[in-house]
């Protein structure tokens, strides 16, 4: 499992080995977005107009940390996105 955070975000609460790469971190959420876009255009969730070379980008992406499930080759195979909101946002502003 890979723990990717967003850009800017705050890493002191972490122990043991950071990578900064700007490289991987791009490399890494392009896969993503892949992954993502493959399993929505099967299920039926979206048209293939609405990929982006295959990818399935959300707005958000740049600003959630995302949990990435990988097989020892390096390939994607889950994930999973958080995006923080303050206390004060309620369930229907999501």
């Amino acid at each position: 499992m890979i723990l990717l955070a967003p850009r800017g975000a705050c890493l002191k609460p972490f122990s043991g080995a950071v990578t900064f790469s700007d490289g991987v971190h791009g490399e890494l959420i392009g896969e993503m977005q892949r992954l993502r876009g493959e399993i929505y255009l099967s299920d039926g969730a979206i048209q293939s107009s609405q990929l982006t070379e295959r990818r399935h980008v959300s707005s958000c992406d740049e600003d959630s940390w995302h949990l990435l499930t990988m097989r020892a080759d390096g390939t994607i195979v889950g994930c999973v996105r958080f995006l923080r909101h303050p206390n004060t946002v309620r369930c229907h502003q999501l």
